[in-house]
């Protein structure tokens, strides 16, 4: 968990850099997918002979690759041209704390005193960076803000979502790269409507390691994921995004010299503190 959590942080910055750069979110999203789908499903063929295309398993792919792709990652390159990356890495932790109400919701997790604590606490380190003025660099970065709640709300129903439809035995290399090649599927005619493409001439001025290094850290970080919410459940496997919340915030200090207030430290001392609370179930208790 806190392996994925370091590099998945380094997302943020990347995407920061290649969108600042000029190309259009919508256009990284597909080219992040493409990518990555491309490497797993080689994997899938190669060790696995094939990709599952079962009805059961289609579904999954469209509607997780929906959900835990193609539209949060929109966002949150949209994002990531109107922020400073550490902010939008703290919004992610949000993930456990609206995956919690999802989970109760659904009847995958059970209410108990301490993880509920926990997530209130990663809710409560949000409003010590949004509410005080101090906060956010620039107030106008507010409505971004908002905008951005949609990525960990995705990612919330998306948890979820496997924990609750994930097929039976299914690699989790083959599923995300079925969900990938999903997703890819879903945003090629977003990107042709919006003529959202990445221009050649764009990409080739870019350091060549840019875009491969964010799909590279996307599919590792998202298989340790999607592995720990095979093994542990998926409120456990949402607090990956504490871990991805402080490193993005390093991150952002160390590529761009982000500079943040009282506020935003203390936000992360209690989202550690949430962290703390926050327990995977003893084997056996599922």
């Amino acid at each position: 968990m806190v392996f994925g959590g370091v590099i998945w942080g380094a997302t943020f910055s990347l995407a920061k850099l290649i969108t600042e750069a000029g190309v259009h979110p919508f256009g990284l999203a597909l080219l992040n997918s493409l990518i990555g789908a491309a490497l797993l499903l080689i994997y899938g063929v190669i060790r696995h002979g094939g990709v599952p295309l079962g009805r059961d398993h289609v579904r999954v792919y469209f509607i997780a690759g929906t959900l835990g792709t193609a539209l949060p990652s929109s966002v949150l390159f949209f994002s990531a041209a109107h922020m400073p990356a550490g902010i939008l890495a703290i919004i992610v932790s949000l993930v456990p704390l609206m995956t919690y109400g999802l989970a109760l919701m659904f009847g995958v997790e059970r209410m108990q005193a301490l993880r509920a604590a926990g997530t209130g606490l990663g809710f409560a380190a949000i409003l010590m960076i949004v509410i005080p003025d101090a906060g956010l660099p620039d107030p106008s970065m507010a409505p971004w803000v908002l905008f951005a709640l949609i990525a960990p709300l995705s990612y919330s129903v998306e948890n979820v979502y496997i924990a609750l439809r994930r097929p039976s035995g299914s690699n989790a290399f083959v599923l995300l790269g079925g969900m990938l090649g999903a997703a890819s599927l879903i945003l090629l005619p977003v990107v042709w409507v919006s003529d959202a493409w990445a221009p050649l001439d764009l990409l080739m001025a870019l350091p060549p390691w840019w875009i491969p290094a964010l799909s590279a850290i996307n599919v590792i970080a998202y298989v340790i994921f999607i592995e720990l919410i095979r093994m542990t459940g998926p409120l456990f496997a949402a607090q990956m995004g504490y871990v991805v919340t402080a490193s993005g915030v390093l991150w952002g200090i160390v590529i761009f010299g982000e500079m943040h207030s009282a506020w935003v430290w203390a936000a992360l001392a209690v989202m550690f503190a949430g962290i703390a609370l926050v327990h995977p179930r003893r084997t056996g208790t599922r």
